[in-house]
């Protein structure tokens, strides 16, 4: 659940006060007792009369830069979080964006997420929309003919692979890596089912071993790469006393769904109840035992029955992604967690599963097949 503050009087008038007659405009914006203020104003021209560097100062501060594009149709949000702001101002500033764009009621703002922890990075972060430009004439004119090319290329091999068969090979090259691996994982269900059938009407393993019965598909796993905010969440929750993140699948992407001030059962379920209740949802908690002189970080793994197969199957396949951006991060999980049933999140719930002595194993459990001819049956001595 994403931080929610409230806007003081004078940035709310600064921003409405804004005419598209007068200069551009940029607003250092800062976290204040809970609250967004107005931290500095500059005035200017064009934007290379602006100087971000100079505007943020060297006090390393981190501030939200609200900067008015030259179009003056649209603004860009700037995260400035340097390396030697506290771990509770990276966790403040890496959730209150979304907060901060509700707050101002204004829905022109530029869609990406731009993060910047040193000044120099400032310049080229704040105005977005001469790139913006660029790439659209880049794209119409250049990358529309390669996919024009690439299509052609597709629908040959398409005809000449199988004539019959055009549409479904022609929907299957507009799926998404996410949506090729769900299809592919439905299929395995599909072939494990029939397995199962035919096992049960006699067909068992003689079957199989000569080709009649199902075979498993094999399906390629997608890469779910990790947002820079999701990054930054999760390393600032690693140095953190108490607190949860909740991650979730965005443009297969991991990405922030929300991040929590407590670490308890009871304060993820009420954020989950505030959820699409189809959704599925990783959290990162930082959680500390009763009686624990410490915290550790605890995975939750929260699929509702209400998710589709689809969601289902992503959602199962984005883990093994996540355990790796945790890695790399050098967070380490002491304990993994998982329901479909909100019911289940209660204090007493996540206490027992993560107090239990028993482990958790990820992924399939693998069992030594016995030889040929089945195993020797072997009489002890106190037996004879």
């Amino acid at each position: 659940m994403a931080a929610r503050f409230k806007v003081d009087a004078g940035l709310t008038e600064a921003f409405r006060g804004v005419t598209d007659g007068g200069p551009l405009v940029a607003y250092r914006v800062g976290i204040v007792d809970e609250t967004f203020a107005l931290l500095g104003t500059s005035l200017f021209e064009e934007p290379s009369a602006f100087e971000p560097a100079a505007f943020v100062g060297d006090a390393g501060c981190a501030c939200y830069l609200l900067v008015q594009q030259p179009s003056r149709k649209q603004w860009t949000i700037v995260s400035y979080v340097p390396d030697a702001a506290r771990i509770k101002d990276r966790m403040l500033y890496a959730s209150g964006r979304e907060s901060l764009k509700r707050e101002l009621a204004s829905s022109n703002f530029y869609p990406r997420d731009i993060h910047c922890s040193e000044t120099a990075e400032l310049a080229d972060a704040c105005f977005v929309e001469d790139d913006s430009a660029a790439r659209r004439k880049e794209y119409q004119q250049g990358s529309a003919t390669a996919d024009i090319r690439r299509s052609s290329a597709l629908l040959g091999e398409a005809l000449s692979a199988n004539p019959g068969g055009l549409v479904p090979r022609m929907r299957a090259a507009t799926l998404t890596d996410s949506e090729r691996l769900a299809q592919s994982e439905l299929r395995t269900a599909a072939a494990e089912h029939a397995t199962n059938i035919n096992i049960n009407n006699g067909g068992g393993l003689g079957s199989l071993m000569s080709g009649s019965g199902s075979r498993k598909p094999t399906g390629s796993a997608v890469d779910f790469a990790a947002t820079d905010e999701i990054k930054a969440a999760l390393r600032a929750l690693g140095g953190a006393e108490h607190g949860a993140v909740l991650v979730a699948i965005k443009a297969e992407r991991l990405d922030v769904d929300g991040q929590l001030a407590e670490g308890t059962a009871s304060a993820l379920a009420v954020a989950l109840k505030e959820r699409d209740d189809s959704e599925p949802v990783f959290v990162l908690m930082r959680y500390t035992p009763k009686g624990a002189p410490t915290s550790v970080l605890v995975l939750f793994s929260f699929c509702p029955e209400g998710a589709t197969v689809r969601k289902r199957m992503i959602h199962a396949s984005a883990k093994p992604a996540l355990r790796s951006v945790l890695a790399d991060l050098e967070l380490e999980v002491a304990k993994s967690v998982e329901t479909q049933d909100l019911d289940d999140v209660t204090d007493e719930w996540l206490a027992e599963r993560v107090l239990s002595s028993e482990l958790h194993v990820e992924g399939p459990v693998l069992t030594k097949p016995a030889p040929k001819g089945g195993r020797r049956v072997m009489k002890r001595e106190e037996e004879e």
